[in-house]
């Protein structure tokens, strides 16, 4: 029983044997590069300005990856001793720069999988605002 999460037990059989294949954590990362085209999301923004919305670019990107999320939630799993889990919350770390300076502060984001864009902007708007001080 863990508090992050609740044990996977139906999971795809070649998923339960990948903990033993490979067995440390840097075997099982994954990177990928990928170029992002900027223009549609700049004319999406550029569209909600003139309905009086202001987001940025990364809200944008965390409302993707948080919809991508809850269309996928397998890619919210972890594993813990070879123990497939799916996590109970759906979170993303940033570091915010206090400003006039060049202390830092690091912490987590919480998120609902059901969040559209204005919630995740509203969500980031706050981290931002409380971790800066302002």
């Amino acid at each position: 029983m863990r508090k992050d999460g609740r044990r996977v037990k139906d999971a795809d059989p070649i998923y339960t044997i990948i903990p033993y294949i490979l067995k440390y954590r840097y075997d099982s990362m994954n990177m990928i590069e990928i170029d992002i085209p900027v223009a549609p999301m700049q004319s999406y923004l550029n569209e909600k300005r003139r309905q009086g919305h202001r987001f940025s670019h990364l809200g944008l990107v965390l409302a993707a990856y948080v919809r991508t999320a809850a269309e996928y939630p397998l890619l919210n799993r972890f594993i813990v001793n070879k123990r497939i889990y799916q996590r109970n919350e759906f979170s993303v770390a940033m570091v915010v720069l206090k400003p006039g300076s060049l202390d830092e502060t690091m912490s987590k984001m919480y998120f609902q999988m059901e969040d559209d864009i204005f919630a995740v902007h509203e969500t980031m708007d706050r981290y931002i605002s409380e971790n800066r001080g302002t």
